[in-house]
């Protein structure tokens, strides 16, 4: 079930479902992902693809306040402080709700929360390998292809490795 972001209505949603039954609204790739995606409920609940839109170096230098189109109807705001974080990168997004690292035992992780960080809204993480379950380094966002859709949950295990 997911409630339609214009009605609120209660709606049960299958993976080729495009519009609300009740008041017509175009569901996004968020949007079903939220749903339907394969792992939807499991370790990547509240995890997004998405492309950096925009990046504002802060007064404090080890921070960046970036904007994300995680393929929602209004971009995510994010605070970080990962390196290589660039316009045009396709990156993986902890949203409000998410457990880090993924998969975790809530009681041994942390669940992202709305902060502010540097006087900034960060609504969300940028993950690295670590913060999946996957090699590679930490501090360093993970960088997916353009093959990734916007808005789905990442994939199970870092492209390239298996």
């Amino acid at each position: 079930m997911v409630e339609c972001p214009e009605c609120r209505m209660e709606v049960e949603m299958e993976a080729d479902d495009e519009f609300c039954p009740e008041c017509g609204y175009e569901f996004t790739a968020a949007d079903r992902a939220a749903t339907t995606g394969s792992d939807a409920k499991g370790k990547y609940e509240n995890y997004v693809i998405g492309v950096i839109v925009e990046v504002e170096q802060m007064k404090d230098k080890k921070y960046k306040a970036v904007t994300v189109d995680v393929g929602a109807e209004a971009a995510v705001a994010v605070v970080t402080n990962a390196k290589h974080a660039d316009v045009g990168e396709r990156v993986v997004v902890a949203m409000v709700g998410a457990i880090v690292p993924a998969g975790a035992d809530p009681e041994d992780a942390i669940t992202v929360a709305k902060a502010s960080v540097g006087g900034r809204a960060s609504c969300g993480m940028l993950c690295d390998a670590t913060m999946l379950g996957w090699k590679g380094a930490n501090g360093v966002a993970v960088k997916l292809g353009e093959d990734f859709a916007i808005g789905a949950p990442p994939p199970d295990a870092k492209p390239g490795q298996k």
